[in-house]
This record gives structure tokens, sequence and C-alpha cells, in this order.
């Protein structure tokens, strides 16, 4: 399936909107050990949690609550 996700970090005190195919488990904890580098947004934290997650059909669809 495709997701769409916020995530909320507590010491930033900010939220993060992405979207994944993976599950968002998987991709929260990527986020939190900085698989994707430390030069994207989630970097700045590894407190990462998840606030809300919403299951689409398709990954455009993910994309556009997303935007």
């Amino acid at each position: 399936m495709n997701y769409c996700y916020i995530l909320f970090s507590p010491s930033l005190k900010k939220f993060y909107t992405g979207i994944t195919q993976e599950s968002v488990g998987s991709r929260l904890q990527k986020h939190n050990f900085h698989f994707y580098g430390n030069h994207h947004f989630t970097a700045k934290a590894s407190d990462w949690e998840l606030f809300l997650a919403i299951e689409v059909n398709s990954l455009s669809h993910a994309r556009r609550i997303e935007l």
C-alpha cells in the first residue's frame, strides 16, 4: 500500500510530512537513524514520532495529500 504520513519531533517542536510505499514503521526508523543522510530535514532530530498515517491506493494520491 501507499501512505502519506506526518511525523512530529518533540525536541524540534516541528512536523514533517512524507509519503512512502513501504511500511510506515520502517520509514520512521529510517528517519530516526538518518538513513537518508545528514542534509535532509529529518536529520535534525532522532526523536521522530508517528503523528498520523493515511493509507491510500496510489502513490499519486498520497502525494496530493502530502502537498
